[in-house]
Order: structure tokens, then sequence, then C-alpha cells
């Protein structure tokens, strides 16, 4: 690719910059709140054995510091571990890290009352985030902007947990980015931006892995729950709240799969948390991961998690955009790469699922349209949600081909 030249690698910690490492591994997830990852130092044994001067005394727990890869920024760090080992003929030092965000991962929330009143869950998070030193980013383009009743953290529960609980059940999630802040991903968010980049087999990588996988899948997911009641809300419309997604993947059986989601819901904002789900899944069923002998894609940006590639590998069908959910760095004395996780385009966002063709089991084109049934009509009672429901179950199942024999 056209960045094979560059490659250059330097941690900065204490205003110092260290740029001869043995190795490095960063790797950065959606799935995960903070990066992570190692560095590895070395320097000559024999000159250590008579000193009584620390080696690099700024690489210690707990400092801070930034990575830059290809001269941009890729991390910003805090080292949790310091580990160092010598021979007669080296002397070794490993250091573990994260991102600023670990702090909400090991700490509980510096909140006076552990509750939270009337507040959407971008505000709640905000609140948990307090006296942390982690900020936040709203990307979800008020996606979720319902307020919730009440939330409550539980006691002993991390930073971490409560803003996921508070987010994941109104269809938000959220992952750290290169500057240790918390973006926020929703429905309506900016994730899954375009890079304008395409990836071919061939051209770009030579060593990729595919897999599609029908076992994540249903063709229903039903999500149930419940309002926190008030006066204006109370009884049969606070505690039968639902919401039906229904895919037909399947050409044998009906696969149906039921979920409680907790919390303060409308129907509404239980079918955002079905389309997620819905969403979830389908990013499970398919997963392209990519070796790339580069750290920076041909316009120079460094692969980043949230990006939008177009991939094409023809003989795996493979032909379309794809959303990075992992993306992990690696230098060693021999080799320089980056591995790149990839998922169907929106699976997170919930602007669209990945749809398999029954006969072949492959990926249908984003062009090609299949529009899913509108969710539930919040006019309508629960005894007819439910027995429409039914009907459609019914008509889906005598629709269906049977298998011929053989």
């Amino acid at each position: 690719m056209p960045q094979e030249q560059k490659g250059s690698a330097v941690v900065i910690v204490g205003g110092t910059r260290y740029d001869r490492m043995l190795s490095l591994n960063l790797k950065r997830s959606r799935e995960e709140s903070t990066c992570s990852g190692t560095i590895v130092l070395s320097w000559p044994g024999a000159e250590h054995f008579n000193t009584n001067v620390l080696q690099a005394a700024a690489l210690m727990s707990g400092a801070d510091g930034v990575i830059l890869l290809d001269d941009q920024l890729a991390a910003t760090i805090v080292i949790d571990a310091r580990l160092s080992k010598a021979t007669p003929k080296q002397y070794e030092l490993t250091l573990q890290f994260r991102g600023k965000a670990s702090a909400i991962v090991d700490s509980t929330p510096q909140h006076d009352t552990g509750q939270e009143n009337n507040k959407s869950p971008v505000q709640i998070m905000q609140s948990l985030l307090k006296g942390s030193g982690v900020g936040l980013q709203d990307m979800s383009g008020g996606g979720a902007a319902k307020q919730i009743k009440r939330f409550i953290v539980a006691s002993g529960e991390t930073t971490e947990r409560a803003m996921r609980r508070a987010g994941r059940e109104h269809s938000l999630t959220f992952n750290e980015n290169e500057r240790g802040m918390i973006e926020v991903h929703g429905q309506n968010g900016t994730e899954g931006m375009g890079s304008g980049v395409t990836l071919i087999a061939g051209r770009d990588f030579t060593q990729w892995q595919t897999k599609l996988d029908l076992s994540p899948r249903a063709d229903e997911i039903e999500a149930m729950g419940n309002a926190i009641p008030t006066d204006e809300n109370y009884g049969e419309n606070a505690e039968n709240v639902s919401a039906q997604n229904n895919y037909d993947i399947s050409e044998s059986g009906n696969r149906t799969m039921r979920h409680h989601v907790d919390g303060d819901h409308d129907n509404q904002s239980m079918q955002g948390r079905n389309d997620l789900e819905g969403a979830r899944r389908a990013g499970q069923a398919m997963n392209v991961q990519l070796r790339m002998s580069t750290w920076s894609d041909e316009g120079g940006a460094l692969w980043a998690v949230n990006r939008t590639y177009t991939v094409i590998i023809p003989i795996d069908n493979v032909n379309g955009p794809l959303v990075c959910s992992e993306v992990e760095f690696e230098l060693s004395p021999d080799t320089r790469a980056a591995t790149l996780v990839l998922q169907g385009d929106g699976v997170v966002g919930g602007a669209g699922d990945v749809l398999f063709d029954k006969k072949t089991n492959q990926p249908i084109a984003p062009e090609d349209p299949n529009p899913q049934p509108p969710g539930p009509d919040d006019t309508l009672s629960v005894e007819e949600r439910q027995r429409q429901y039914r009907e459609n179950l019914r008509r889906r199942r005598q629709e269906r081909p049977i298998p011929g024999p053989g």
C-alpha cells in the first residue's frame, strides 16, 4: 500500500519521547470501554550491573502518556504495570497500559445519592463521569433523548457498568476514542462514518478470515419490559411494554428469541432497544478479519474503530461497506502490522441489518431492498398488538416453503 514506507511509533511519557521499542501492541474495540496494550523497551544488560539510578524513571505505574503511530495520535494512556527482567546481555522493561477511560472501569461513581431522576441516558452518563477526569462526547444525534424517571446506581457498581446499563437499555453504546474521551453512539448517531477507502483482496491485503454464522440470528426477536409507574402512567399501560421485529432468516423451523429489558420504557424506546438487539446479533453473524501491513490507510489516516471501509473479497462473495469493530496495531523486531475486525454496515447504529440470502447464506447487497415491517402502533391495546403478532407469525409459517426430499 502507499504508506508501506512509513511506520513510526513514538511513546511520550513525562515529556520524554521513546521510539526505540522492542515491541508494541495496541488494541481498541467498540465492545470495550478502553484501549489496552503493552510496550517493551530494552537496553544492553551489562551496563546496569553497577548503576544505582532507576532506568526510565518516568515510566512508572500511574504515569500518563500518549502513543503516536505514523505521526498521529493513536491513544492517550495510563501505565498500569511496570515489569522488568535482566540477563547478562539485556535489560528489558515491559509496560502494560490502558486508556484514560480505564478510570471508570476500575472505580465506582463519585455520586452523593446514587440516584438520578428525570434525565436522559446521556445526562446520566455525564453525571456519573463527574470527578473521574474522563470527558464525554455525545455522537448519538439525540437518538435516545427519552427522560428516565428514576435511575439508581447499584451498590458497588463501577462507573462503566452503570453507564452501560443506562445507555444500553435505551439503544446507546459507547467506547473510548484516541483522546481518552467516551464517545456515545446511538441509532441516529454518526458512527460508521465513511472513509472512502476500498480494500481489495490481493491488492491491499493478502491474509483474511471470514465467518458467516446463523446461530446468533433469530426469525423473530421480541422485547418485553415496563415503565416506572407515575400518576399519569400506571397499571397495564406501565406493565406491558413490548416490541417485536421480524427477520425471517431461516428456511426450516422458527427461531424466536424473547428478552426482558429493564428500565423506564414506552413502546417507542422499547422498539429502539429491540432494533439494537437485532443489529447486535446481525453483527455477530458476519465477521471479516483483515491482516494489514500498514497502520494507516491510503489516505494516511490510522485504521479506526467505527470507520466504514468498502471490502472486496470475490472468493468469499464479500463486496460492500463494513464497519471496523476492532483494530489492533502490532510492532515487533521483524514485523509491523494491523489486524482489523469488521462487521456489516450499520450493525450497531441501527441504520440497517445484515440480511442473508437463504439459498446461498451470503449477505444481500445493501442496494437489494428488503424493508422491515413497521413497529408496533402505540395507539393499539396490548391485546390487539398480541393478536397481530400471532396472526403475522401464523401467516409467515404458512408462506414458508416446505423443503423437498433430499
